[in-house]
């Protein structure tokens, strides 16, 4: 008994620190494993919706699917191919519009509609992280109070509980990083079918009545 009233009070209170940890990254936890996606798969996914001329329905996924930064960003990135290929639009620019306009500057405006709404979209993210930094070292803490105070028995629940925690954050971590490589995937992989849409006429009519429609989300 004497050993665990010699230990520092990050020790001996330990349980209170286990915790802390777990409160500091529980929400970056939750929101890198809800928001995690893979970005092959989705951008699969999309381009065969798109070369399938079902603009309509891959606008209707993206307004049904979680708040996922790759989602997100998709569908900002289509809706401003959409206006650009509208003839309105084209009618400002000064150039005729349907398939064989000239547009040059097309991807670089898509391109940051796409940016700025994936910085949007991933910001409850970031600040998630930045609440969880302390969280490994509080965790560590409490594994080691733990340890120190464990008595006769090798393990106890809070070395447990901690353990996980320390796996939890892990995985949140490869989770975020595949957010954040995500975002240059996709775009990178419907780059083309973006300045399809925004040559072609015909998809800004097709995606039309969705893009009057109120968004749920």
């Amino acid at each position: 008994m004497e050993a665990v009233v010699d230990l520092p009070w990050w020790l001996r209170e330990h349980v209170k620190v286990l915790f802390a940890g777990l409160a500091f990254g529980a929400s970056w936890v939750v929101r890198a494993q809800s928001r995690s996606i893979d970005a092959d798969l989705f951008a699969s996914v999309v381009r065969k919706l798109l070369e399938a001329d079902n603009l309509p329905r891959v606008l209707k996924l993206m307004n049904a699917g979680l708040p996922m930064p790759a989602c997100v960003a998709t569908k900002a990135a289509l809706l401003a191919a959409v206006r650009m290929g509208s003839s309105q639009s084209a009618a400002r620019r000064g150039y005729r519009g349907g398939p064989n306009a000239v547009l040059a500057p097309v991807l670089p405006e898509i391109a940051r509609d796409y940016d700025e709404a994936f910085r949007k979209a991933a910001a409850p993210l970031w600040k998630a992280f930045f609440l969880a930094l302390p969280s490994p070292l509080l965790l560590a803490l409490a594994a080691w109070g733990a340890f120190e105070s464990r008595g006769p028995a090798p393990f106890n629940w809070e070395m447990i509980v901690a353990a996980t925690g320390m796996l939890a954050l892990a995985y949140a971590g490869r989770c975020h990083v595949r957010i954040v490589r995500s975002r240059e995937r996709v775009f990178r992989s419907l780059a083309p079918n973006f300045e399809q849409i925004a040559r072609d006429g015909n998809q800004a009519a097709l995606a039309e009545e969705v893009l009057e429609r109120p968004s749920t989300t």
